[in-house]
């Protein structure tokens, strides 16, 4: 339990996990840690908060590492960025690996006014990095009344930044005991929902199955929400990979500026390939509502894709399915 810190020293930031806070060394084997305690804070200052761990700054592998309890991070007055997991608030190195880590423990993050990244493993992932067959089974909430910059939440990572330098996210998936659920009522940013990330940079994104409901709500009326069944926003640079990932969830954002809604993904730069979608797609906006079984928006190929489901309560059959795709 972190309360009320503000940290006026060189650190400018709250570590805080179930296991350890802060991670500085690299470590090639950590394995087998486990919380089942509550972990929360409402800290004033850069914050990093995680079931497990809150921040690993330097390469790590990490296996069979799991979490249990709650973590919720709450601030109305924090002007500063938040980065919450299920398992690790932030990975931060590149060449890291998590495998077999999963969260069963609630994620909430409420009234942040800065970036909230958070995801049901990672919140996020800064640099190159492999997270493979992890799996998240519990409810994600995240509310922003006000706050600047980017925002999301994703059912393994929230945010994957690896700048120029590709990651991977493979054979993760959500079971149907997961939810998403993201609020936002005066952001200064576009938004990104996502089953298993919410918004992917460089990302290779394979062989991921959601199976959880994922939602998103953006009353701003000059910004734009995302929400896809893997991703919500394939961020500024075209993903390497974006195939063999599969949907079952119900899909859905309303948003009062632009809404792109897909059973993929919400908006994608990248190509999309051998994509399974069987949930219900739905999306609303006042301005432009784009909604697809596979993608909301897309300026690439999407090729060998299945499209079943519905869209905005319309049932896809053999004649529509290409149609409704995109």
């Amino acid at each position: 339990n972190s309360t009320g810190a503000d940290m006026d020293n060189n650190l400018d930031a709250s570590m805080i996990g179930g296991v350890v806070g802060n991670i500085q060394t690299s470590v090639k084997a950590i394995s087998g840690c486990h919380n089942y305690g509550k972990v929360y804070s409402n800290d004033m200052n850069n914050h990093f908060i995680g079931g497990v761990f809150g921040i690993t700054a330097n390469t790590i592998e990490m296996t069979d590492c799991d979490n249990y309890g709650e973590v919720m991070e709450e601030n109305g007055t924090a002007a500063c960025q938040c980065e919450a997991g299920g398992v690790v608030g932030r990975l931060h190195a590149a060449s890291s690996k998590m495998t077999g880590c999963d969260n069963h423990g609630t994620v909430t993050v409420k009234n942040r006014k800065a970036n909230v990244l958070q995801g049901g493993v990672v919140g996020l992932v800064k640099n190159t990095a492999t997270i493979d067959n992890c799996t998240n089974d519990a409810a994600l909430t995240q509310e922003l009344p006000t706050s600047s910059k980017y925002h999301a939440l994703g059912g393994i990572v929230g945010f994957h930044d690896a700048g120029d330098k590709a990651g991977t996210v493979q054979n993760c998936s959500t079971t149907t005991k997961s939810s998403l659920s993201a609020t936002y009522t005066a952001v200064n940013s576009e938004c990104g929902v996502g089953g298993i990330i919410g918004i992917a940079g460089v990302t290779t994104m394979k062989n991921n199955v959601n199976n959880g409901t994922v939602q998103g709500s953006n009353t701003t009326t000059t910004k734009s929400l995302y929400v896809g069944g893997i991703t919500g926003w394939d961020f500024n640079k075209s993903c390497p990979e974006v195939t063999n990932n599969t949907n079952n969830g119900a899909i859905s954002g309303t948003c009062s500026n632009i809404v792109g809604v897909g059973g993929i993904c919400g908006t994608s730069i990248s190509p999309i390939s051998n994509c399974c979608n069987f949930g219900a797609i739905t999306g609303t906006a006042t301005n432009s509502a784009r909604v697809g079984t596979i993608a909301g928006i897309t300026n690439k190929a999407t090729s060998n894709c299945q499209s079943a489901g519905s869209v905005n309560g319309t049932a896809v059959t053999a004649d529509t399915a290409n149609a409704m795709a995109v």
